[in-house]
């Protein structure tokens, strides 16, 4: 996974190699580190062990994003209205359409000011769940609640 896609707050998994990690757990990017003179891309992730919270340095090679899926969506909120995950942060509708009936799959984001008389802010075709962070917070300064998600 590139490191450069990453910002804090995001959320990966991991091919389960890094210590303190399995396959499939839910891991919450703590900082990126991009060294140039060394060309090392590491992303420091939060871990916990016994119940004591730590941080674990992984390569980009052992990070996996994290696809979107209708039960995803749930999760982090968005109500399914006939098809349309729909969800609402402070001023911003927020639409998400996704069709895996349909080759190649279907994911479409759509923000709207709703302060602004509904005017379109971005759409856009998303995968994964660190795409869809980024784009909200960009778009609005404000972040998706996605703290459940995360393996304790």
């Amino acid at each position: 996974m590139d490191i450069r896609q990453l910002r804090a707050g995001n959320l990966v998994t991991t091919n389960g190699k890094p210590m303190d990690t399995h396959r499939g757990g839910v891991y919450k990017v703590v900082r990126t580190i991009i060294h140039k003179e060394l060309t090392t891309e590491l992303a420091v992730i939060e871990t916990t062990s016994d119940n004591f919270y730590d941080e674990t340095s992984v390569i980009g090679a052992n990070l996996e994003p994290i696809e979107i899926t209708e039960d995803l969506l749930e999760k982090i909120g968005f109500q399914d209205r006939l098809g349309i995950f729909e969800n609402k942060i402070e001023n911003y509708g927020i639409e998400f359409l996704l069709n895996n009936k349909v080759l190649p799959p279907l994911s479409c984001l759509h923000i709207y000011d709703t302060s602004n008389k509904g005017k379109f802010k971005l759409g856009a075709d998303v995968k994964y769940l660190h795409t869809l962070q980024n784009l909200i917070f960009d778009i609005t300064d404000l972040e998706l609640d996605v703290e459940n998600l995360i393996s304790k």
